[in-house]
C-alpha cells in the first residue's frame, strides 16, 4: 500500500509532503489546508526518504532555511499526540539543531539534535530523548515522537528506542510552527511531515515504516 495512503489512514491533523519542485508554498495534504511557506535557504528537489515513491524532500541549510506554518490550535499537539518525519543530517552546524519547533520553549514544544545523533523533544522546558546515533549522514531514518498524557516514546526506523515518563501543562503559544529549525537552524533533509491528535501505537508505526522503507 502507498505510504500516504498508510498515513492519510491514521487522520493526520496535518502533512506535509515537503516535495514541491519551485515555489513558496509547502503544501498540507492532510485535506485540513495548513499550509506552510518556503523561506531563506531551502533547496527543493532533493532526493526524498521513500523507497517507492519518486516524491522529493526539502534541505534546510542551517542558517536561515525553514517553512513556516501559521498558529492553529490543533498544532499546539494538547492531550494525546504524535509527530512523525523522514531525516538525513547533511551536517551538525552548531549545538541544538533544530529540526521542527512550535513557539517558545517555555509554552511550545522543539525537536533538536545533540552531536552524538540524539534527537531530543522539549517541551514546557522538559526534556525526552531518542538515543544516540538516531540521526544520521549516511541515510534516511524514520521517526515518530508520541505523547500519551503519560509518557513520551520514541520511535527509530519503526522501533520504540526510549519512553520517558512526562506531565506536560496545555499549550497555548500562539507562534508559529517551523520546519528546518528549533531553537536554532538545523542542515538536514526532511521528509513526509506529519501530525497527529492521537498516539499512534507501534503496529501502526511499523506500518508506515514498512510502507515507505
Amino acid at each position: 500500500m502507498p505510504y500516504t495512503t498508510v498515513v492519510l489512514a491514521d487522520s493526520p491533523i496535518a502533512y506535509w509532503r515537503l516535495g514541491e519542485a519551485s515555489g513558496t508554498t509547502a503544501v498540507d495534504s492532510s485535506g485540513h489546508g495548513r499550509n506552510g511557506a518556503y523561506s531563506g535557504g531551502v533547496t527543493k528537489g532533493v532526493a526524498g526518504a521513500l523507497a517507492y515513491d519518486s516524491n522529493t524532500a526539502a534541505r534546510f541549510d542551517g542558517s536561515i532555511g525553514l517553512v513556516s506554518v501559521p498558529d492553529d490550535s490543533a498544532l499546539r499537539l494538547n492531550g494525546s499526540w504524535s509527530i512523525e518525519f523522514w531525516a538525513k543530517q547533511v551536517s551538525y552546524p552548531h549545538q541544538f539543531a533544530g529540526l521542527i519547533a512550535k513557539g517558545s520553549n517555555q509554552n511550545g514544544y522543539s525537536i533538536w539534535a545533540d552531536p552524538w545523533g540524539g534527537l531530543w523533544l522539549k517541551r514546557h522546558n522538559a526534556e525526552a530523548g531518542s538515543g544516540s546515533g538516531a540521526i544520521v549522514s549516511t541515510g534516511y531514518r524514520y521517526f515518530v515522537v508520541t505523547y500519551d498524557g503519560t509518557n513520551v516514546k520514541w520511535y527509530v526506523d519503526g522501533v520504540l528506542k526510549q519512553t520517558t515518563a512526562e506531565s506536560f501543562p496545555g499549550n497555548g503559544d500562539p507562534g508559529q510552527l517551523q520546519l528546518g529549525k528549533g531553537d536554532v537552524y538545523g542542515n538536514n533533509d526532511i521528509d513526509e511531515v506529519a501530525l497527529y491528535a492521537t498516539a499512534l501505537n507501534a503496529t501502526r508505526i511499523a506500518a508506515h515504516y514498512a510502507s515507505g522503507h
